[in-house]
């Protein structure tokens, strides 16, 4: 590795833009899962006006008794059946709740279902032997992201998209043509990208050159496993390369990115969501 490799910190820059169930039974309660405890803390101001309006109040109680889905969410019976006791006026608030659920802050709760959920965090775990380097970053590196970066090292598109965004030109074109690196090089954009990220997460301490910005810092911790999940779905880095490559507040060019990848639409939404939801301030999301 360079001892001040500029192809991380442009790649950290891209990351950046970027029911009535029977109670009597012991069978687990959706009400006592890590789903319920997830959407509990995300979904906190829908989650009590509904409990102080009392049809509401008592549609959760009925969710809270559904058995829980292979998924982590109520039986789909149990839950239709929850909200086939609404009333009209109880409704509208519940229905507040669900697109929290769907579209909002709980959308990025794993222990729901979420697109792509699973083990992505084995990143942090990699299995690595000690190192003989004798700078720090190298070692940390070869001691606790070996595989990433050997995965990085084996790929031939992997070593041109560090290639290319090593020569792209400084100043005001310099985020643009590292996204055309990107494009350009889909296999290996998104090994790179893994790669960065675990050196982000475990090595930013001893490698001076990684310098991780307010919005990078917002991402990691709270939307690692959207952004670990996106990198391994290449038309997911495409599409998000796409939309950074467009004008802001380019709705057209915006759409056509969503139209040219519809593979990488879902892990794509359920990172977009989780930085727009929890990182506003600190990204600045204006698409």
């Amino acid at each position: 590795m360079q001892k001040t490799p500029r192809w991380i910190g442009l790649i950290l820059a891209l990351l950046a833009m970027a029911c009535g169930a029977d109670t009597s039974t012991s069978a687990p309660r959706f009400g006592d899962s890590e789903c319920a405890a997830c959407i509990a803390d995300r979904c906190r101001d829908a989650m009590s006006s509904c409990q102080a309006e009392s049809g509401c109040a008592a549609y959760l109680l009925c969710l809270g008794d559904c058995p829980i889905a292979a998924n982590g969410t109520e039986e789909p019976q149990c839950k239709a059946r929850c909200g086939a006791a609404l009333s009209v006026s109880s409704k509208p608030i519940a229905d507040a709740l669900s697109s929290c659920r769907a579209e909002g802050a709980g959308s990025v709760c794993l222990e729901c279902g979420s697109p792509m959920s699973g083990p992505v965090r084995d990143i942090e775990n990699q299995q690595c032997l000690p190192s003989m380097k004798s700078d720090a970053c190298e070692r940390c590196e070869e001691e606790r992201c070996c595989q990433s970066a050997a995965a990085c090292r084996n790929s031939a598109d992997c070593s041109a998209v560090i290639a290319c965004v090593n020569n792209c030109p400084t100043g005001a074109q310099e985020q643009a043509c590292a996204a055309n690196c990107y494009m350009n090089h889909p296999t290996g954009a998104g090994l790179v990208t893994i790669r960065v990220i675990c050196l982000n997460l475990l090595c930013s301490s001893t490698c001076p050159y990684i310098k991780i910005s307010p919005c990078q810092d917002c991402m990691q911790r709270n939307c690692l496993d959207s952004m670990i999940a996106c990198a391994r779905v290449p038309e997911c880095n495409l599409l998000g390369t796409c939309v950074k490559l467009c004008p802001t507040g380019n709705q057209n060019c915006i759409k056509n990115c969503w139209n040219k990848y519809p593979a990488g639409q879902s892990t794509y939404h359920w990172n977009s969501s989780c930085g727009t939801m929890l990182c506003l301030s600190q990204c600045g999301y204006s698409q």
